[in-house]
């Protein structure tokens, strides 16, 4: 029963694999043909690596100045996301002051805020402001749409990783005072009152 499972979800894999997988090979296989062979048979494989489509693609459509202009977007915008997001995810994660829930409550709600719902606004916005045709404007409106999620999985990463740290300094010092005290009359009462110590403090500098 198990086998048949297994063989089941392999042959499902392998099937969305193809379906996803597809649309790729066919884009890259049309790349080679020419307008005669795509417009004859769309679906048909190429007769020969016709390489005048890339070479038109590079020297008529400018595509060179296009491709600069996404690595320039791509790596600003991601410097920038992390240089505004890490510390905030930390200040929301590590400290709690007035407002802090609400100011993390807001942008988890802001996850399920599509790009679609504000895009007509954004781009008024960005009018009025002389914004448009602008790449580092562009790469500060990427950032910003990305900040509800990448703060969201940051905070969970350091709250996480503030646990852990807590709970090893804990078991450390476990294990020391039971190597110290493993003689001693007073070990129960002792441990207790560390265990309620180090948790009091640490949810209390949270």
């Amino acid at each position: 029963m198990k086998t048949v499972r297994t063989w089941c979800i392999r042959i499902l894999m392998i099937l969305f694999t193809v379906i996803f997988l597809y649309p790729l090979f066919w884009n890259l296989m049309s790349a080679f043909k020419t307008n005669a062979e795509y417009l004859t048979d769309p679906y048909a494989l190429p007769t020969a690596l016709n390489l005048d489509n890339f070479v038109a693609a590079w020297q008529k459509a400018n595509i060179a100045a296009y491709f600069g202009n996404s690595i320039f977007v791509t790596v600003f915008s991601t410097v920038l996301l992390l240089l505004l997001v890490i510390p905030i995810s930390y200040v929301l994660a590590r400290y709690r002051f007035v407002g802090s829930r609400l100011i993390s409550t807001v942008y988890m709600a802001c996850i399920f805020l599509q790009a679609t719902y504000i895009m007509i606004p954004l781009f008024l916005e960005l009018q009025a402001v002389n914004g448009l045709n602008n790449l580092p404007v562009l790469c500060l409106v990427y950032a910003v749409m990305q900040f509800p999620f990448c703060i969201f999985t940051f905070f969970n990463i350091i709250l996480y990783f503030y646990v852990l740290a807590y709970s090893y300094i804990f078991l450390v010092y476990f294990m020391h005072t039971i190597l110290v005290y493993h003689s001693s009359g007073f070990f129960p009462s002792l441990i207790f009152s560390i265990f309620l110590t180090n948790s009091s403090s640490a949810w209390s500098n949270r």
